[in-house]
């Protein structure tokens, strides 16, 4: 208890000086959180550590995984059950690998992921989340093929960082920006840190983060494809904000630009029409059961003129 008082003195006395600022460890456990209003849903934030980059060809090594309970307020109000396990890839991890997550050759040695404890966790919750959901999504997928169905969201891209001028999206910046820290790189620490972070509130307007996610994660985006472009015009798309899409097997390639509001995607339409003429353009409406996943279904897609005249010639 005096240990207590003291390091709160001294923690104050650096504050008073506006000289410092205090980073506090990631500590679920010393969280406290909310009485819950009711209406209480169970969402699990997942973390996984791979092999490398390749969404369909590199292996899991790590995954961690913890449940978190939010009301009908949107308020996180308890915790679930977590997971945290190793996977042998029965191949020679690669030298930037063990840096970057600290994992060794010898970690994961004869190691197998629990898929019965796995299971039982994704069945219990309603909703995925994960920093860079598009990344953990198709790991997820193929680990715990339920999870294809289920809806999804990302603390990293449906959060409005942006408008709140966090310059960085890298999880541990933002920690930083909101007075915590974490041993970074695991999977369950991760996972901790950012459950931790949605649990922050904001002084601004006295919501949470997980609050403004899960408005953001429940309203639909729109994602236009662009094909048939000339190449000369490829600089002008790339800085209004769309991304080049080789052809995949479910998708041709072309630009493509999300969008969170039909509206913009059609002024958007007129722009480019305007500048380069007529060109083919493709959408799809998105939810968070869409959302996130490795490909786009190219069937599922409508054809638009511009101001959203749909057709049906292709």
């Amino acid at each position: 208890m005096i240990l207590n008082k003291n390091e709160a003195i001294w923690v104050a006395s650096l504050l008073a000086t506006n000289r410092y600022k205090i980073l506090k460890k990631v500590d679920l456990a010393g969280m406290t959180l909310p009485a819950s209003v009711g209406g209480e849903k169970t969402a699990l934030f997942i973390d996984v550590e791979t092999t490398g980059l390749d969404r369909e060809k590199d292996k899991v090594i790590e995954i961690g995984m913890q449940q978190f309970h939010f009301d009908r307020e949107d308020k996180l109000v308890g915790l679930g059950d977590s997971y945290q396990g190793f996977q042998d890839p029965l191949e020679p991890l690669s030298a930037d690998v063990e840096r970057i997550t600290g994992i060794t050759n010898d970690d994961l040695k004869d190691k197998q992921l629990d898929e019965i404890a796995m299971n039982k966790i994704a069945d219990g919750s309603k909703l995925i989340l994960a920093h860079n959901a598009s990344f953990d999504r198709p790991f997820i997928e193929r680990l715990l093929p339920q999870t294809k169905d289920m809806a999804w969201a990302c603390s990293m891209k449906d959060v409005p960082w942006d408008d709140w001028g966090i310059k960085s999206k890298s999880l541990d910046y933002i920690l930083m920006q909101y007075g915590l820290y974490h041993d970074a790189h695991r999977a369950l620490n991760d996972v901790e840190a950012c459950i931790q972070l949605l649990a922050t509130t904001l002084e601004e307007d006295n919501r949470t983060i997980l609050d403004h996610l899960l408005k953001t994660a429940r309203k639909p985006t729109f994602f236009l494809l662009l094909t048939q472009t000339p190449i000369s015009f490829k600089d002008q798309l790339k800085a209004q904000g769309c991304q080049w899409y080789p052809e995949q097997k479910t998708m041709p390639k072309g630009w493509g630009r999300v969008f969170g509001e039909y509206e913009d995607m059609l002024n958007f339409m007129d722009q480019v029409q305007t500048s380069v003429g007529q060109v083919d353009a493709f959408y799809c409406k998105e939810t968070a059961f869409q959302r996130y996943k490795l490909h786009r279904e190219f069937h599922q897609f409508t054809k638009i003129d511009a101001r959203g005249k749909q057709t049906n010639d292709y």
